[in-house]
């Protein structure tokens, strides 16, 4: 599942950070997604528990509770991908990442 936008007159694709249902982000119960405080994007009802990369860029951003990412690309487009509602509720339980601020990523990549 992949979809697009465009910035600056250049077509980026960004892949699907994890399998799931699409869904519009004002369908998401947290005013902070569904009213676009944190942007524009979309929501993704999770169908198994692994993240992956969206596109090739270095990771700008890491919550300490490991729940939220910040990746970055080669343009400074920027993507928040963050896991589930209320989740720095649960202080990084359940949560593992294998990056840290500054890594490199590739697009699939864990």
């Amino acid at each position: 599942m992949t979809f697009s936008k465009w910035f600056s007159s250049k077509k980026l694709t960004i892949a699907a950070p994890i399998t799931g249902n699409l869904v519009t982000l004002d369908q998401v119960p947290d005013p902070v997604f569904s009213q676009k405080m944190t942007g524009d994007g979309v929501a993704i009802e999770p169908s198994e528990g692994k993240v992956i990369a969206p596109f090739d860029g270095r990771v700008i951003h890491l919550f300490e509770t490991n729940h939220a990412i910040v990746l970055e690309n080669t343009n400074q487009v920027q993507v928040l991908i963050h896991i589930g509602l209320d989740t720095v509720n649960l202080e990084g339980e359940g949560f593992t990442s294998y990056k840290q601020i500054g890594d490199e990523v590739k697009k699939g990549e864990n």
